[in-house]
């Protein structure tokens, strides 16, 4: 079953379902709660929902993961523009430097 959320999840984020992506990670994290991308990847959808708060608590949580290594610096950028409260040209480069394209969604 994990599999296939975690499947569902991102078929949903390729074809730009943010709800459906963020509902799939939902449950994966539910019996998974370490699985470490389906917390990234939950992380991105709610950022295309405009759910800042809930991206960079996604986000922080993937960057205490062993496998957060190759992308620390970048993730933690992102983090660091989400948490900003006002929506600024920083924050959609930090989008954009997560997710090529995502600094457009607002």
């Amino acid at each position: 079953a994990v599999r296939a959320d975690f499947a569902r999840g991102v078929a949903a984020l390729d074809g730009r379902r943010w709800a459906d992506a963020v509902r799939a990670f939902d449950a994966v994290l539910a019996v998974a709660p370490s699985a470490a991308e389906a917390r990234y990847d939950r992380g991105l959808a709610h950022l295309a929902l405009g759910r800042d708060a809930e991206a960079a608590r996604d986000l922080a949580a993937y960057l205490t993961a062993p496998t957060a290594v190759a992308d620390r610096a970048d993730v933690l950028r992102a983090v660091e523009q989400l948490r900003q409260p006002v929506r600024t040209p920083g924050g959609a480069l930090g989008r954009g430097l997560l997710v090529p394209g995502l600094g457009q969604i607002h």
